[in-house]
């Protein structure tokens, strides 16, 4: 399991069972465990999602398929413990999300 922060101090967990559905449904992803991470901690912006998830979105200049946005969604559950739901790779970022945060 990998810990990390996000922009509201929580910690964010990234469990087995989570990592395992995300290269399951998105197999490209296989090679950016970190690059997910890093997006929670440190991301472009954060927009509203559904089910009371927060989708932190960063751009990497190379990923697996090139120059792609990098799409977490992860619920903050409490003010102490969160976790990662699932991450993807995207050409261009949803515009119908209301912005919460922006760099």
């Amino acid at each position: 399991m990998l810990t990390t922060k996000s922009k509201n101090n929580v910690k964010i967990h990234l469990r087995q069972e989570r990592w395992e559905h995300i290269i399951s449904r998105h197999p490209e992803m296989s090679s950016h465990q970190s690059e997910i991470m890093e997006t929670v901690q440190n991301p472009d912006m954060i927009l509203e999602g559904g089910k009371d998830e927060l989708l932190a979105i960063k751009f990497y200049e190379k990923t697996s398929k090139g120059k792609k946005y990098l799409q977490v969604a992860y619920k903050e559950v409490t003010a102490n413990y969160g976790f990662v739901v699932t991450a993807m790779l995207l050409k261009k970022v949803t515009k119908n999300r209301r912005i919460l945060w922006q760099h």
